[in-house]
């Protein structure tokens, strides 16, 4: 995944150096006459990564989990602060985003050939930022971002199957609600049970709700499309109930994304 963000990130400063050079003097260009509508309402995506770092209060060890990936839309928003250059943003976001993985572990039930599985999380997430733009050319500017998003979970579900000498099994983890529902099971297997002592399940409850402070860099092109790449770091602990006195666990999130003004 570092390889894939340094890409990304030196695509878009190859961008901007490459309209630095092309106006051919330091001070700040001229902005052609804005359309009313430009910098107005928007539509978003792009590309989501998420992980999580896990850390015992007591012993301050850290564990960082295999992320999820996957894709954010969205409508945004901009209310102009100061002419041309700096807004308000806010606005609407989607987020899916899900990872598939294949229990190899030795400790599982001599009955079970093989398990696969995927880890689904969906989200509604609304940014509150602050964007300051900057011309390069008569038609390609610089944009940063920076703020708070809130994060509302609608689901966030482990759904595995496996596959048994006596038959296929379905099991189904809640997130939120820390409940496992076995469909077509096997009788003498507890899957519930066998997963969370193999630390293939959360140790508690997890929190819908997070708050997430990030910040962006990008390009804007003729004052109607945008590139942005940015990071957010989650603030609010994701467990809840007892397991939160000792273990805390953080949000990140990496974004890449395309948008269209009008």
């Amino acid at each position: 995944m570092k390889i894939r963000y340094a890409i990304a990130l030196a695509a878009l400063m190859l961008v901007a150096s490459a309209a630095a050079s092309a106006q051919g003097h330091m001070h700040r260009p001229n902005m052609r006459p804005q359309h009313p509508a430009v910098k107005g309402f928007g539509l978003e995506f792009g590309y989501v990564h998420s992980s999580y770092r896990t850390r015992d209060w007591e012993t301050e060890e850290s564990t960082r989990s295999g992320g999820l990936d996957g894709f954010v839309l969205g409508v945004t928003k901009d209310f102009m602060l100061v002419p041309r250059t700096l807004y308000f943003q806010t606005g609407l976001n989607y987020l899916y985003q899900n990872d598939h993985r294949k229990d190899d572990s030795r400790n599982r039930p001599a009955l079970v050939t093989r398990m696969v599985g995927d880890r689904t999380e969906h989200y509604l997430d609304i940014p509150v930022k602050l964007k300051y733009t900057y011309p390069l050319t008569y038609n390609i500017g610089l944009a940063a971002e920076v703020g708070p998003t809130m994060l509302f979970g609608l689901s966030s579900k482990m759904d595995y199957k496996a596959k048994t000498s006596l038959g296929t099994a379905s099991v189904s983890y809640n997130y939120y609600n820390a409940k496992t529902k076995v469909s077509d099971g096997v009788e003498t297997i507890d899957f519930g049970s066998w997963m969370a002592a193999n630390g293939m399940l959360p140790e508690g409850k997890l929190r819908r709700f997070d708050v997430m402070l990030g910040a962006s860099l990008g390009a804007d092109f003729f004052e109607i499309l945008e590139v942005r790449i940015g990071y957010d770091w989650g603030l609010v602990n994701r467990y809840r109930g007892d397991v939160s006195d000792d273990l805390k666990m953080k949000r990140g999130q990496f974004t890449l994304s395309a948008g269209v003004r009008f």
